[in-house]
C-alpha cells in the first residue's frame, strides 16, 4: 500500500510496475478526485488500486486509514505523502526541522493504525524520515525504516557507480554540511569517504530536486519490488529506531502467520556510534537532535514553526505526545479553514 499520489509515490508505483517479477497488488491511496476503488492494470503480474480517502491524518483519518488496513491488509506500507511539500516554498530561511509540524501527521497517524493490527505491516516513511521516525520511535510507534533522502545518494542502476553512503536528509543540501561516512562493500563496517567518493557524492547533491526526488522514489521502488519477491532485502536506509541517517539495515517482512516484519541494524557497535555521532552533527545543522530519549530544537527551528511551536524546545516522550496532539488538531482547524501556514 502506497499512501499519496504525489510525485514520489507516482514515481514508486511507475517503477514497480516495470521491475517487479512477481503477481502484486498496489493500492495507492490519496486525497484526490478520482472515482474510488478505480483499478488499472498496468500488466499481467501487477494490479493497481486507486482507493480515495478523504483525510489522512487526525481522528478521521484515523478511521479511514483503519478501514483501509482492514480490507487489503498490506503487508507493506509507504507513507509518500503530508501537508509540507518541497515544491510550494518550504520552509525557506529556517532549519528543515521546522517542518516537524507539517510531515509528523500523517506519518504518526499511519502508525497508530498499523500498530493496533495484530500483525502490523512493515512501515516505511519517505517524508523526513530522519525526524519523524525518530519521533514515531520515541512514541512507540516505529517505522521499520526510511526512504528517499539518503536513499538518493545510494541508488544506481550501475553497481560500478554507487558510492554506499551512510547518508541524511541534511547531506543533500548545502555544501556547509560534513561529509557523510561511507559504508564497505559488505555494509557491515563505514569508512571516511576518499576523495573519489566525496567527488561522487558531490555530484549526485548537485542535482536539482525533481532529479534527486525521482532517484530517491526509483530506489524506493526497487526496494518494494525486492521485499515482494523475496520477503527480505539489505540496503542504508535512514530512519531505522533513533538513529536518524542512515545505516545498513535487513528488511524482512516475517515468514508464518504469526511472524512479525523486522528491521534489523547490521553495523558493530563501534561503527553504529560514529554513524550516530555523524548523523547527529547532519541534525543539528537542521535544527533538531536527539540524545538520551529526548529531542531538543534549535531556537531557530522553534520560531519557524510559528504558532505550532512547542512550549518547550527540550521533549521527552510524554511532552511529545501532547504536543502532537495539539499540533495535528490545530493543523486541521487551519487546513479546513482552508488557509496554509
Amino acid at each position: 500500500m502506497v499512501i499519496g499520489t504525489g510525485r514520489f509515490a507516482t514515481q514508486l508505483v511507475r517503477r514497480l510496475t516495470t521491475v517487479v517479477d512477481v503477481p502484486l497488488h498496489v493500492v495507492q491511496c490519496g486525497r484526490g478526485h478520482r472515482t474510488s476503488q478505480e483499478e488499472v492494470h498496468a500488466d499481467d503480474l501487477v494490479q493497481h488500486t486507486y482507493a480515495r480517502t478523504p483525510t489522512l491524518s487526525g481522528p478521521r483519518g484515523r478511521e479511514d486509514l483503519q478501514a483501509l488496513l482492514e480490507r487489503w491488509g498490506p503487508s507493506v506500507v509507504v507513507v509518500a505523502t503530508s501537508h509540507y511539500s518541497p515544491y510550494a516554498g518550504g520552509v525557506g530561511g529556517v532549519p528543515f526541522g521546522s517542518s516537524l509540524a507539517q510531515q509528523l501527521p500523517v506519518a504518526l497517524t499511519v502508525a497508530e493504525v498499523a500498530h493496533t493490527r495484530s500483525r502490523p505491516p512493515l512501515l516505511l516513511n519517505a517524508c523526513y524520515p530522519e525526524l519523524v521516525n525518530t519521533v514515531c520511535s520515541m512514541l512507540e510507534l516505529p517505522f521499520h525504516a526510511g526512504l528517499g533522502n539518503a536513499q538518493t545518494l545510494n541508488w544506481s542502476e550501475r553497481a560500478d557507480e554507487a558510492t554506499r553512503v551512510l547518508g541524511h536528509h541534511a547531506h543533500l543540501g548545502s555544501g556547509d554540511v560534513a561529509a557523510p561516512l561511507v559504508a564497505a562493500t559488505d555494509l557491515r563496517t563505514v569508512h571516511e569517504p576518499s576523495r573519489s567518493e566525496l567527488d561522487r557524492i558531490a555530484r549526485r547533491r548537485a542535482l536539482p530536486r525533481e532529479q534527486r526526488n525521482a532517484f530517491g522514489a526509483t530506489a524506493a521502488g526497487d526496494l518494494v519490488a525486492t521485499l515482494a519477491a523475496s520477503g527480505t532485502c539489505t540496503d542504508l536506509l535512514p530512519g531505522v529506531g533513533t538513529f536518524g541517517g542512515a545505516v545498513p539495515v535487513s528488511l524482512s517482512l516475517g515468514s508464518g502467520a504469526a511472524a512479525s516484519a523486522e528491521a534489523d541494524v547490521l553495523l558493530r557497535p563501534e561503527d553504529a556510534t560514529l554513524a550516530r555521532a555523524r548523523h547527529r552533527a547532519a541534525s543539528a545543522s537542521e535544527g533538531w537532535t536527539f540524545d538520551e530519549g529526548r529531542l531538543e530544537l534549535s531556537a531557530q527551528a522553534a520560531e519557524g514553526m510559528g504558532a505550532w511551536a512547542p512550549s518547550s524546545t527540550i521533549l521527552d516522550a510524554a511532552g511529545l505526545r501532547a504536543w502532537a496532539t495539539r499540533t495535528i488538531a490545530s493543523l486541521h482547524g487551519t487546513l479546513a479553514q482552508g488557509a496554509h501556514p
